[in-house]
C-alpha cells in the first residue's frame, strides 16, 4: 500500500518550483483538487519513484531538480 509520498521539482523550461506532501489513507485513496493544483504531478513522481526516468513526461534534461521519496507498506 502507498503510504506516503514526498516530493520537489524544479522545470528546466521556467524555473518553476512545485513541491508537496501526500499521505494516502488505508483503502481507496483518490487525489481531488482544483485545476493546476499539481494531481497529475504527484502521479507522475510515484510513477518515476517507481519505474524510475521512463516514467517522466519529459526527458530528465527537463527538470532542474527532481527530488521523489515514496514510502511503501506491505502487510499490516
Amino acid at each position: 500500500m502507498l503510504k506516503e509520498l514526498e516530493f520537489e521539482t524544479t522545470f528546466a523550461s521556467n524555473g518553476r518550483t512545485i513541491s508537496g506532501k501526500h499521505t494516502f489513507d488505508m483503502g481507496m485513496t483518490t487525489i481531488t483538487g482544483p485545476n493546476e493544483a499539481g494531481k497529475s504531478l504527484r502521479l507522475e513522481m510515484i510513477r518515476y519513484a517507481l519505474w524510475g526516468v521512463k516514467a517522466l513526461r519529459d526527458s530528465l534534461a527537463g527538470y532542474k531538480k527532481l527530488m521523489v521519496k515514496l514510502t511503501i507498506v506491505t502487510g499490516k
